[in-house]
């Protein structure tokens, strides 16, 4: 009956082992869970900040102040010599005070 009982008592040890160790699985793969959506937050947050980053870059037409610069003297001449409607000249003067503010 000893023997029986050490038996049980051998098994029921490594029984609460494999218990502990299933738990301690459990918390890992939850903790992993977790780091993986903090990942894929700060992953989402990157993508934007690039794509902000390009669409900004897209929506600049010139980026040193030698380019503007040269696209407002562009334009000044174009509208002391050419003939254009009032709406085009309009037009003209407002890009350049876009440019003019840009260079700011």
């Amino acid at each position: 009956k000893l023997m029986g009982n050490s038996k049980n008592s051998e098994v029921g040890k490594e029984r609460e082992a494999m218990f502990a160790l299933r738990r301690k699985k459990g918390a890992l793969i939850e903790e992993k869970k977790a780091i993986r959506e903090r990942l894929d937050v700060t992953r989402a947050k990157a993508d934007k900040i690039s794509n902000d980053r390009k669409s900004a870059r897209s929506t600049m037409r010139y980026s040193n102040l030698d380019d503007i610069e040269k696209e407002i003297q562009k334009l000044q001449r174009k509208q002391e010599t050419t003939s254009m409607s009032l709406s085009d000249e309009k037009r003209i003067i407002k890009e350049m005070d876009a440019l003019q503010a840009s260079k700011k």
